[in-house]
């Protein structure tokens, strides 16, 4: 397990970050376990002045809370007390009107997508659509062994994220300590 440095706070510019996690059967065994890791890890990096909402999806999107939770001590709390719930329990993989809900939450703020998924992805034509249409950059943490990486990649290109791709249990830290720094800068 790794951890993710917070940044400094007086340097820092807050993050409002939309977690979006793929919670369809294909990501049952190891592949939900290191989310469930990485995400523990990424929360505890949040800064008292970064705002999240968790979201989780499969055949259908499913919202925790009402909107973005402050990550001070118990937004730290709350986030982490959804991860370790999490499970791959809601069905197919609906990507693309996860995404949309997600883009639609709170869209007076300025926010940024982390999306965690192992890629077995539909409509793909229509989520890249969706995802350039957002004004919102989508930040991808690929999992495990897929052959939609390419299209993951070209997800978080449109619209100016970034994507890293984690085959191993061991490269799930430094994955997420790049996201973080990338999800701080401009």
């Amino acid at each position: 397990a790794g951890f993710c440095p917070r940044l400094p706070q007086d340097s820092a510019r807050p993050r409002r970050i939309k977690v979006l996690v793929d919670c369809s059967s294909s990501m049952a065994g190891n592949s939900i376990r290191m989310v469930r890791q990485a995400l523990t890890d990424f929360i505890a990096g949040m800064t008292d002045q970064d705002h999240m909402t968790f979201s989780r999806f499969g055949s259908t999107c499913i919202h925790a809370g009402y909107g973005f939770q402050p990550m001070d001590l118990l937004g730290r709390q709350f986030g982490w007390e959804w991860v370790e719930k999490l499970e791959a329990d809601l069905g197919g993989t609906e990507m693309s009107q996860a995404l949309r809900s997600v883009f639609a939450l709170d869209m007076a703020a300025k926010s940024d997508v982390l999306l965690l998924t192992d890629g077995a992805i539909e409509a793909v034509d229509e989520t890249i659509a969706a995802a350039r249409n957002s004004g919102q950059r989508v930040f991808v943490v690929g999992i495990g062994l897929s052959p939609a990486e390419s299209l993951l990649r070209e997800l978080a290109e449109a619209t100016g994220g970034a994507c890293e791709w984690v085959a191993a249990p061991r490269e799930i830290s430094g994955a997420m300590v790049r996201m973080s720094e990338r999800l701080g800068a401009p």
